[in-house]
């Protein structure tokens, strides 16, 4: 069952983040030197389809979900990174962590910042095969077992399990937050653009799979008390907080400098040629290093959130809600509303821009259906649940 939601969620995600890509491809082959930029932020996408009002609060709800992800990752680098930190005060470790996360963003360029998430996650994949080859034996041994149904209270209390950490599975599932900063690293290439967000989601969907089949089998216990294991899963999870951490703090700066843009620091205007036609970003034009403001700002406000809110248990309905309602919101139904104001505006412009999504409006209209279902469950519930507490206080 939470297999099955995890699956259900990872097409949902396929199908927003290509629209999202779909949105900033179109925005960038139909620029004008008059008011054109190539976008990178959710702010830039809204300001320039719905509107500076939806704009802002985009870049809000993008904030706001990146930095609960982000203060939960820095007030877990205590735990990931224990065998350096040994007693040393948790919030001291996250405030280092924050500190290498600053230095990293700032002092380097992008296509380097790159180079280091990419290293990260090449070792994160070897460790992770150290942790699950040597437990397959012993999970096929006892596959069977572990395949026997259940019965149906315990299938309704799976259910249930279910629904109640979906806000969880959304959380730690979406990647959309860096689409728009990845489909410009790829110059806006629409075939790199759609294997990337193909195969970048598709891996750790697998390895998913992988690893509920070797627990649920019970083959992570039958050899987590072998060295080599355990140094592979410390390390495993090491290089995956370094490269979510990274990643978040990309996509928190590049909102951050959008809020902060000015006059005088203007958003790059496209590329355009002799006959005005767009041409592709060349990116090491584009490859620079983001602003110090934005990311101190993008590293002190986690960590500010984290250091105040963890403790008491705060923080994690906030996790929820940014699940519930932010997560829903930003990665649900903004792409929908970015997609179908472009789609419209080409049809009465008679814009020859093919779709980046196959399968016309269907696949739109059912992440946008699938977001409002879930936006209405989560409300009803949680008024349900506000006014039993004030019935029976």
């Amino acid at each position: 069952m939470l297999g099955t939601a995890n699956e259900a969620v990872y097409v949902l995600n396929l199908i927003s983040s290509l629209l999202i890509s779909e949105v900033a491809i179109k925005q960038h082959e139909s620029c004008s030197s008059e008011a054109s930029a190539v976008p990178s932020s959710f702010k830039e996408f809204a300001d320039m389809n719905l509107g500076p009002v939806a704009g802002n609060a985009m870049s809000f709800i993008s904030l706001f979900i990146n930095i609960c992800v982000l203060a939960f990752a820095l007030m877990r680098s205590h735990e990931v990174f224990g065998i350096f930190s040994g007693d040393l005060d948790p919030v001291a470790v996250a405030g280092a962590f924050a500190s290498v996360l600053c230095v990293l963003s700032a002092g380097l360029k992008n296509s380097v910042l790159s180079s280091v998430s990419s290293v990260a996650a090449a070792i994160m994949f070897a460790t992770f095969a150290g942790v699950v080859l040597p437990s397959l034996p012993f999970a096929f041994t006892h596959a069977e077992q572990a395949m026997v149904p259940g019965t149906a209270a315990e299938t309704g209390e799976t259910l249930q399990a279910a629904i109640g950490i979906l806000p969880i599975i959304l959380m730690v599932s979406t990647y959309q937050n860096i689409t728009p900063t990845v489909t410009k690293l790829l110059n806006f290439d629409r075939l790199k653009v759609v294997a990337a967000t193909i195969i970048g989601s598709g891996i750790p969907l697998l390895m998913y799979c992988c690893w509920m089949f070797v627990n649920m089998t019970g083959g992570v216990d039958s050899v987590n008390s072998l060295s080599s294991s355990s140094f592979s899963l410390s390390t495993f999870m090491m290089t995956s907080l370094v490269g979510s951490s990274i990643a978040c703090t990309i996509s928190i700066a590049e909102e951050f400098e959008s809020l902060l843009q000015t006059e005088e620091n203007p958003i790059q205007e496209c590329l355009l040629d002799e006959n005005g036609n767009a041409i592709p970003v060349d990116s090491k034009l584009d490859d620079k290093c983001l602003s110090l403001p934005s990311v101190m700002l993008s590293v002190s406000l986690p960590l500010v959130a984290g250091a105040v809110f963890a403790q008491d248990g705060a923080f994690t309905a906030a996790l929820d809600m940014a699940g519930e309602y932010g997560a829903t919101i930003l990665y649900g139904i903004v792409p929908v509303a970015l997609a179908w104001t472009q789609r419209r505006r080409d049809e009465e412009g008679e814009s020859s821009a093919s779709d980046l999504l196959p399968g016309g409006h269907v696949p739109m209209y059912a992440l946008g259906s699938s977001a409002i279902v879930y936006l209405g469950q989560s409300f009803i519930t949680d008024m349900c649940d506000i006014f039993g507490k004030i019935v029976s206080s």
